[in-house]
């Protein structure tokens, strides 16, 4: 891609600072092959072609230092070029000859100018320029910064203290010296330092970069989430996780601050492990435990408001942030059994698990009550399982009814802080009982018609399923089934009518009824699609979905049973998204009908 207006060469850019800086809540070094071969790729074809590549944006955050500044977007980029320049100074050194001489068309050029005004402060060879995140820092400085002759160190391939962490970048290191080594074999000395000379000459020179400057955090995020880069994605929690590790580190030692970052990111993978998208999370949690809404871009803004309030000492921000940070991995083991509820180690009913499972088809703001109930336990679980069962009721009627999604958050924030202040359990369900009451659905505005495009009539096929099983499988395991089947053929349309005019004209709409679908397994849904009836059910009767499997027992598949069956489903809707608690029995047993 050609350079475009407002760019800046890479050199350039880079040696107006004294100082850029990863900090260290940043990811770790994370190219692979792939994207390094893009890189190699671009470079060579900017050496032969001389034309100017834009090599995407910078975000840089300004610091109280002047000349210093924080990489906030451009890591993998900049760390792969500090790489790639670091392995043609290295190849440089290997020669005697470091000038390029001069004839009638070319001044003499002095190479290693190039390698350590992009490298280092004042030519000092201590004082490197860009300094890495902490988990690949000391790497950087002694196997790629360091020059041979001041005793660089060979690239470990296992690394004993964090071997998870800096995998990509020893592999980045040990590749990208090879692919220098391999282009630049063969070429006697001089025609080696020309070519040395052409390569730093495109990084610098003709590779274009975008610089956006920023003053704050939460500025950086702004920016970062508007625009489209190539790099791995810095999302708000990871600038939450350098605030917090800013304030834990206040008056420490170097080595407890060593300790104290591999400590935190060892807690934080755990915490991504168990919430699986860690900005949600973060988000859900501040909404939780605070009385404020929080915006996406705003989630660095509330953070640093809790733990480093306007006025407050270095030592109080830092008691504030340890808080914060134990609260946020306590709740990310009760988030777990909202984002995993079937997990082995959730300790909720199987109902209640289902109730969770099936509000995620719509809505994510549930887990913000759900989390406050699940960290501020009611201390009966049958009125813990009540209480789920009544937010799965009303968010469904929410939804069905089509509520506002940000006023559905808003009722739960405030009802999960009325909640955690009064332990009250009769209060918050009269609360729910009332919004369910107030609110009457519809069965038959979703239940007939194309019933077969509404995640709600897979829901209510799957509890009732639920309710005939022993065991079932999550939602998204199973397909829908069309018993009369999409495509029409004449002896279905013969079955369906039993004798009476066809019914070409209404096929379509009749098919799509509420009645006429049931769950099916993937694997069958594919293979019976168009199948008679009669055919079809001993297919039915193999599978596990006993809602299925029950069809065998009907004869015939007709009008009217499609009929019989979506009234059927639509009283067993009213039974189960009840203000009342349905009797298990009862359900059961009118499930297990069938039909009418």
């Amino acid at each position: 891609m050609n350079a475009i207006n407002g760019t800046r060469p890479l050199g350039a850019l880079i040696q107006e600072y004294a100082s850029l800086t990863v900090e260290d809540y940043q990811r770790p070094y994370t190219w692979e092959a792939e994207q390094i071969d893009d890189y190699i790729s671009d470079l060579l074809d900017n050496v032969r072609e001389k034309s100017h590549h834009f090599f995407g944006t910078l975000i840089l955050q300004s610091t109280a230092e002047a000349g210093c500044v924080l990489v906030v977007d451009g890591q993998q980029r900049i760390t792969t070029t500090v790489i790639l320049v670091a392995a043609l100074r290295d190849q440089l050194l290997s020669q005697d000859i470091h000038t390029i001489p001069g004839t009638a068309d070319r001044v003499a050029t002095y190479v290693p100018d190039k390698v350590y005004g992009f490298l280092l402060v004042n030519n000092q060879k201590l004082n490197p320029r860009f300094k890495s995140n902490r988990t690949i820092r000391q790497l950087m400085n002694d196997c790629v910064l360091l020059e041979k002759s001041n005793g660089q160190k060979s690239v470990p391939i296992r690394d004993r203290n964090s071997g998870a962490t800096t995998l990509k970048f020893r592999k980045a290191v040990l590749l990208i010296r090879k692919k220098v080594e391999l282009e630049l074999k063969d070429l006697d000395p001089v025609a080696k330092l020309i070519k040395i000379d052409e390569l730093l000459s495109a990084i610098l020179n003709r590779f274009h970069v975008l610089k956006i400057d920023t003053s704050s955090p939460s500025e950086s995020l702004d920016i970062f989430l508007t625009l489209n880069n190539r790099g791995a994605p810095l999302g708000p929690s990871d600038l939450v996780r350098g605030e917090v590790l800013k304030r834990l580190s206040f008056n420490r030692s170097n080595d407890e601050i060593e300790l104290l970052h591999k400590q935190n990111l060892d807690s934080w993978n755990t915490i991504v492990e168990q919430v699986k998208d860690a900005d949600v999370y973060l988000r859900h949690f501040l909404v939780a435990t605070g009385n404020s809404k929080v915006q996406k871009k705003k989630i660095v803004d509330a953070v640093v408001n809790r733990i480093a309030p306007k006025g407050s000492t270095a030592d109080e921000q830092r008691a504030l942030a340890n808080n914060f940070w134990f609260r946020l991995g306590q709740h990310a083991e009760h988030y777990a059994d909202l984002v995993t509820p079937f997990s082995e180690s959730s300790s909720l009913s199987r109902f209640s698990k289902e109730y969770i499972l099936l509000l995620e088809g719509l809505m994510k703001s549930h887990r913000i009550l759900l989390l406050t109930l699940l960290t501020t336990r009611p201390s009966d679980e049958a009125d813990l399982e009540e209480l789920i069962r009544l937010i799965f009721v009303y968010g469904f009627r929410y939804y069905m009814n089509g509520g506002n999604a940000q006023d559905l958050e808003n009722r739960f924030q405030e009802w999960g802080q009325n909640f955690q202040e009064t332990k009250n359990v009769d209060a918050l369900k009269e609360k729910l009982i009332k919004e369910i009451t107030s609110n009457p659905v519809s069965a038959e505005h979703y239940f007939t018609g194309e019933a077969d495009g509404d995640y709600v009539s897979r829901a209510l096929l799957h509890v009732v399923n639920h309710y005939l099983s022993v065991k079932t499988w999550p939602l998204s395991e199973y397909h829908l089934e069309h018993i009369a089947p999409q495509t029409s053929t004449p002896k279905w349309l013969s079955e369906i009518g039993a004798g009476q005019p066809p019914l070409a004209e209404d096929y379509d709409s009749l098919v799509s009824e509420l009645g006429n679908l049931t769950l099916l397994d993937p694997g069958t849904n594919w293979k019976i699609k168009n199948w008679d009836f009669a055919k079809k059910k001993p297919e039915y009767n193999r599978g596990h979905t006993n809602i299925t499997k029950d069809l065998t027992s009907l004869e015939y598949w007709t009008r009217e049973t499609i009929s019989e069956r979506s009234e059927w489903l639509k009283d067993l809707f009213s039974l189960i998204w009840s203000e009342t608690k349905p009797d298990e029995q009862a359900v059961r047993q009118f499930s297990a009908r069938i039909t009418p």
